[in-house]
């Protein structure tokens, strides 16, 4: 038997294969539950609790083992990893140790906000060793800094978020930054002040991604049905703030 966690339960579900996720790999996504943020257009609204039903972590590595030499990478995403390594952080350098040994490289999906002072107390320094253990990290930047209140954080979220930018950048992991944009939470000023506040202070310009809204099961599908920018409108704004776009038809 195999365990990454005391309680058996750090993987809610696995999506076996996918193309899209990790750039150049061929992955798989182990879903963590819990996040600290209400995204109206988030697509896994059952993996916003930490309570509800895991895989056992035996049959988590049975899967893995399966894959190896298949697969080639995977993806933790959730939910929020960052908020599951607060909660389970053994159990996420178990994983990560695991993956690893068996060939495969680890991308880390997270909104930063739960970087909080756990992860930076000295001498511990858990946060760089995490970060250090990745081999590719996507960060997601919801909105300008005094606007994450949308998104049921708050300003001081985003001093969690700053923490997380600069210990990556310092540790060498690659780096992608995606905003999910709708217009009834970003407007096209809010997106340049993301550029301000956010972007162009860390570099990040070449490694930013906007990402078109789709419609499904959301967390609130009162959303689904409000106006957003169109493929080709969401195309010309990212022209004009010079980052890349992803979930357009034209790209």
């Amino acid at each position: 038997m195999h365990h990454f966690s005391e309680n058996d339960n750090l993987i809610a579900g696995i999506t076996p294969f996918t193309t899209i996720d990790y750039p150049g790999e061929l992955a798989a996504v182990l879903f963590v539950r819990g996040c600290p943020l209400r995204c109206r257009y988030c697509h896994n609204p059952s993996l916003l609790g930490t309570e509800g039903e895991h895989m056992s972590d035996n049959s988590v590595f049975e899967f893995l083992e399966q894959h190896k030499g298949k697969l080639s990478g995977i993806v933790l995403s959730g939910g929020d990893p960052l908020l599951a390594a607060r909660r389970q952080l053994p159990g996420i350098n178990e994983l990560i140790a695991h993956a690893h040994a068996m060939g495969y490289k680890v991308k880390f999906d997270t909104n930063g906000v739960c970087y909080t002072e756990y992860f930076s107390e000295e001498p511990y320094n858990r946060g760089k060793q995490l970060i250090a253990s990745m081999d590719y990290i996507g960060l997601d930047i919801k909105a300008p800094v005094d606007k994450y209140t949308l998104f049921q954080g708050s300003p001081q979220c985003f001093k969690n978020v700053q923490a997380f930018i600069e210990d990556v950048l310092e540790s060498g992991v690659p780096i992608e930054v995606r905003t999910t944009v709708h217009k009834s939470l970003l407007d096209e000023r809010d997106l340049v002040r993301i550029k301000e506040e956010i972007i162009d202070p860390y570099g990040l310009g070449d490694r930013w991604w906007l990402q078109q809204f789709h419609e499904g099961e959301l967390y609130d599908n009162s959303i689904n049905k409000e106006p957003t920018y169109s493929d080709i409108e969401l195309t010309r704004i990212a022209g004009e703030l010079g980052c890349r776009i992803r979930g357009v038809k034209e790209e």
